[in-house]
């Protein structure tokens, strides 16, 4: 894309050039950008999203809890790896629950993730299920976030062969008994599975809460199988409504209540992982309540607390983006940690800023026109100008900052974005701007706002835009990282 291209070889900003005119390193940088501008490699960093870094410990704790919600208890993780379980470690399941707290930014999610692998490879389910804060504090459905992992898991099932969809039929009907038809009103696509099922009488409050909660007891039991384990992860729990955290607790401890009752009883083969917010958890918050039940039930329970990354974690970061030595890059990373206190998620945006306000840029060196080979590009910055940023405590706005530099047309998307969901599509884009123009159908791909940060800074006007704009603002969107394809 153009914009995109021009985005990447953007001159100084006025402000920051002025600062740093009088650099000797800065002119040279310069220069060579002016000189010979297509042969510069965009200054971009290349962040590894296949590396925890500073992690070893918590994945560690992560897999072997796996281990034990796939093995049962006293698992000591001796032979367990990110892609597999030894064959020898296999036993009956059982549930267990993983608490990863810790505050925003600091790699929550990224930690849960590391289980995906090893959960598709052994014939498992790897789903991720997001609270929303403004559809939670807006009065929206309650179970929002626990019915889309459902949802997922029927929608799975409705993928097979017609085979393994009559088998799972009866399975499923045979858990649920009459409940069926109750628990497809809310999962509409468990409906599709089951079929039509017979009205219920109508009952209301704690009963029909009970009985709700049963419902997915069962088909947690049906769906989450020794063959096919499930690893759940909710994600921003902080923000769960009291019903979800009620079915949580409904999931975990009624189930082990179910096994130490009759050891012959079928159960389900479910690790549930729980990434939270602890600043925001305080001993009133209802959530508090729930992991107290937890500690005290007596069940496989797992806690791990997510910290910034140290000063060594945020050099190996910065060299492994920018692929320099680490003696190299120590000084820019000393910086760096010094003003994000080690935040994942700030030390990439900030990193980010840099290269696009042209604080950290590439140069060529040592260029022959006669020989190519000799060229080589090295990165320089100015660390005084660096170290005089007046940078904000508040990520929003260093992100505040990237959106107010896009087109006001642009940030009206990503504003409308922002109140449909943590998740939305480009159809619905659409709809809600209007869009009259038929010549080109947007892809039928979802996107979903890459951290509740960046949902919180998404930029309504009444504008009619095409579908084609869409697509290219929100192809703008997740180049700048604001947006990831999901």
């Amino acid at each position: 894309m153009t914009s995109v291209s021009s985005s990447c070889f953007e001159s100084f900003p006025e402000s920051s050039h002025s600062k740093a005119s009088n650099r000797t390193s800065d002119r040279e940088g310069c220069t060579t950008c002016r000189g010979r501008p297509h042969k510069q490699p965009p200054s971009r960093l290349d962040f590894r999203r296949d590396v925890l870094y500073g992690r070893q410990a918590e994945v560690r704790a992560v897999l072997k809890a796996y281990r034990r919600a796939l093995g049962g208890g006293g698992a000591n993780g001796e032979g367990m790896t990110e892609s597999k379980i030894e064959p020898e470690d296999e036993v009956v399941p059982t549930s267990s629950v993983i608490l990863i707290s810790g505050y925003s930014g600091t790699g929550k999610t990224s930690l849960s993730k590391c289980l995906r692998r090893p959960v598709e490879q052994s014939g498992g389910k790897f789903i991720i299920g997001k609270f929303d804060q403004l559809l939670v504090e807006g009065g929206g459905e309650p179970y929002s976030a626990v019915a889309s992992v459902f949802t997922s898991i029927c929608e799975d099932i409705l993928n097979g062969t017609v085979e393994d969809i009559e088998r799972t039929r009866g399975e499923i009907t045979s858990a649920l008994g009459t409940e069926a038809g109750l628990l497809a009103e809310i999962l509409p696509s468990l409906g599709h599975i089951v079929g039509e099922q017979p009205d219920k009488t109508a009952v209301g409050g704690v009963e029909a809460q009970n009985r709700l909660h049963a419902a997915f007891r069962a088909l947690a039991r049906s769906v989450c199988t020794p063959e096919a384990p499930a690893v759940i992860v909710l994600d921003d729990v902080q923000w769960a409504d009291d019903l979800s955290l009620d079915l949580m607790r409904t999931l975990v401890l009624e189930e082990e209540g179910v096994e130490r009752a009759d050891i012959n009883s079928p159960r389900s083969s479910l690790l549930l992982v729980l990434c939270y917010r602890d600043n925001e958890v305080d001993y009133s918050h209802p959530m508090s309540f729930l992991i107290s039940d937890l500690r005290s039930a007596g069940i496989g329970l797992t806690e791990i607390n997510v910290e910034n990354l140290s000063r060594e974690d945020t050099n190996q970061l910065l060299s492994d983006a920018s692929h320099m030595h680490t003696a190299t890059s120590r000084p820019l990373a000393d910086i760096v940690y010094r003003m994000t206190q080690g935040n994942c998620f700030f030390v990439e945006q900030f990193l980010n800023s840099l290269c696009r306000d042209r604080l950290l840029y590439r140069i060529q060196s040592n260029y022959d026109s006669d020989n190519e080979k000799n060229k080589e590009w090295k990165w320089r910055w100015d660390e005084v100008v660096i170290s005089s940023l007046d940078l904000s405590d508040n990520v929003v706005d260093l992100l505040a900052g990237r959106i107010m530099k896009l087109t006001p047309w642009a940030r009206d998307v990503l504003q409308v974005a922002a109140c449909i969901g943590s998740t939305f599509d480009i159809a619905t884009l659409q709809l809600v701007f209007d869009s009259g123009d038929k010549r080109r159908r947007p892809s039928a791909g979802c996107y979903s706002f890459a951290s509740q940060k960046r949902r919180d800074t998404g930029g309504n006007k009444d504008k009619k835009e095409d579908g084609e704009e869409l697509c290219k603002i929100l192809e703008l969107a997740v180049e700048e990282g604001l947006v990831d394809v999901i």
